[in-house]
């Protein structure tokens, strides 16, 4: 009996030692941050909000701050968090807000930036589809072209249905970039191709751009674009492009980056590692079909810093950074010049101990800095490192609550949040 009694007791326990967790967790208020201007202008980081989590004594919350304050995701109604934050990687897109409102009929049930093209006379929106029949998989059917397009000037809506037919499957297709070359639609897309009647059913990674008419909706051309990167049985080839950092922007270049990666086995099979092999830029001109090799690198296994890369109108960023120092190059692809860049900004050089976080965009540099157990945000000018502006988190709250509250603040990397 007494052994009974010992397991009442102890799941009464629990169950007081749960409730109480969780009544506690529920009672604590969350602290309120906010990022504080300690020099320069705050109209570069209007729309940058800096992400983390906070950790208390009970739990731990995702949360994101800015100039207004804090936004924690506990906090949000069942339509934020199912509805609305559903969709707010649309908020990140550059471009996005300011085609919905002009455009909010044509916008309806379009998010993806890449599949978008404007320019004064014309908003044009490409979706593909694969048509999958594994009943007859000699069917020669890869994809259909959805393409609406909308004229500023009357307002007309034209829509076409473009059926795409070679020798190949398709397992997947994603649209890379949409521009307009006088009367002409160009697609670039990557996509993975099953040669049909190959036994092991291999498939390659592919690279095509489909020209359309825009006044037919008749498909012109499909290009396979052949970059010459080659991969063996353990290796694989990733497909990427760089088009303008608003999507939607017309440009007639856009370059292609093209990585190989090999899969390194461990623990005699059981696990594998993919390891970067190689690093190739290429710039393709929508207008004459021509591709051009801009630069290569070799990165050598786990060691190498894969670069991001920004584009805007020809010119060509490159971005890497460590927790020591900063490096941005800068190239006219076009005129095929390097351009004055950022060479090895260090962390000695901003007054700080460790770059935790950098990246691109509007021109500028944006940063994550430790100093000691201090956070800070900082802006740098692209070509030169010239602090644009500093800021730091700071506890809205007693003073004296203020260093414990601040330990508790966890802040990891930035984002955009375009308005």
């Amino acid at each position: 009996m007494k052994r009974y009694w010992l397991s009442a007791l102890l799941g009464l326990f629990a169950v007081v030692a749960i409730s109480t967790y969780y009544i506690y967790g529920a009672t604590e208020k969350l602290p309120v941050y906010k990022l504080q201007t300690i020099e320069g202008d705050e109209n570069v980081i209007a729309d940058v909000n800096l992400y983390g989590w906070y950790g208390g004594v009970l739990h731990s919350e995702s949360m994101d701050l800015s100039l207004e304050g804090t936004n924690y995701n506990v906090d949000m109604s069942l339509y934020e968090k199912h509805v609305k934050n559903a969709r707010s990687w649309t908020s990140s897109q550059k471009g996005y807000k300011e085609l919905k409102k002009e455009h909010r009929n044509f916008m309806r049930g379009k998010s993806a930036m890449d599949q978008f093209y404007k320019d004064k006379e014309w908003l044009i929106y490409v979706k593909a589809t694969l048509d999958y029949n594994y009943d007859h998989i000699d069917d020669k059917e890869e994809a259909i072209l959805k393409i609406d397009l909308l004229n500023e000037k009357t307002g007309k809506v034209n829509r076409y249905q473009t059926t795409i037919k070679d020798s190949s499957i398709y397992t997947w297709m994603t649209i890379e970039d949409v521009q307009r070359i006088d009367d002409q639609i160009h697609i670039l897309t990557t996509q993975r191709a099953m040669n049909i009647g190959e036994e092991d059913r291999n498939s390659t990674a592919e690279l095509h751009v489909y020209v359309v008419d825009m006044n037919s909706g008749d498909l012109i051309k499909n290009e396979t674009l052949k970059h010459g990167i080659t991969a063996t049985d353990k290796e694989d080839i990733i497909l990427s492009s760089v088009s303008n950092e608003i999507r939607s922007e017309p440009g007639e270049v856009v370059v292609l980056r093209i990585r190989k990666e090999k899969a390194e086995d461990h623990l005699e099979g059981n696990v594998y590692s993919m390891e970067s092999q190689s690093d190739h830029l290429f710039a393709y001109s929508y207008r004459t079909g021509k591709l051009t090799m801009l630069t290569e690198y070799f990165l050598k296994g786990n060691t190498a810093l894969l670069p991001d890369y920004t584009l805007n109108g020809n010119i060509l960023s490159s971005l890497v950074y460590d927790t020591n120092a900063i490096t941005i190059a800068r190239y006219d692809i076009v005129a095929n010049k390097k351009l004055p860049g950022l060479h090895e900004l260090t962390a000695q050089q901003l007054g700080v101990n460790e770059i935790a976080s950098v990246t691109i965009g509007n021109g500028h540099v944006y940063a994550l800095l430790r100093k000691g157990e201090h956070t800070e945000l900082a802006v740098l000018e692209a070509t030169s490192g010239k602090v644009l502006y500093r800021g730091q988190p700071t506890y809205k709250g007693p003073s004296s609550k203020a260093d414990e509250q601040m330990k508790n603040l966890h802040l990891m990397g930035i984002g955009f949040k375009y308005q």
